[in-house]
């Protein structure tokens, strides 16, 4: 019954990643830095900076100030920026920063990504409404922005 619900919270959170304003390349206007691979979110004034391999760096704000290192992540999801939350993961687990980059739900979820289908690159949901799909141990659930337990696993 869990996973029909969680399953059933995926809805709106697709229609809300569907409903993100398209981001033109002339709306992005990445800020000068010294990184070279700058990426664009859905906030107009973060930004996502990553090394010649694609390995995440930097936070960076609208000037190209580095706001927190993101070092420590071996990804972190530009495009699934929602409600002022990344998702990153770390040795394969799952969790989220805030917009200051400061680590607020731990990373121990599953990678979403199944290996049985080579076209889903998506290892992470993002937060909608201050709420998260996650799994655990191959379990569905729900969680809030503070990792508190909404829909048991």
């Amino acid at each position: 019954m869990y996973k029909q619900i969680a399953k059933a919270l995926l809805v709106p959170i697709i229609a809300s990643i569907s409903s993100f304003p398209a981001l033109d390349v002339e709306d992005c206007m990445p800020p000068k830095s010294h990184y070279r691979n700058i990426q664009c979110t859905y906030n107009k004034h973060l930004f996502v900076a990553y090394d010649d391999d694609y390995r995440p760096q930097a936070l960076l704000n609208i000037k190209g100030k580095v706001t927190a290192s993101l070092k420590d992540f071996d990804k972190v999801e530009a495009w699934l920026y929602s409600d002022g939350f990344f998702p990153v993961l770390k040795n394969d687990q799952v969790g989220y920063i805030n917009e200051q980059g400061k680590l607020v739900v731990p990373t121990i979820y599953d990678n979403l990504i199944d290996p049985n289908d080579k076209y889903n690159e998506v290892w992470a949901n993002p937060v909608y409404q201050g709420k998260i799909v996650v799994v655990k141990d191959g379990a569905y659930g729900v969680i809030d922005t503070n990792n508190k337990v909404i829909l048991s696993y």
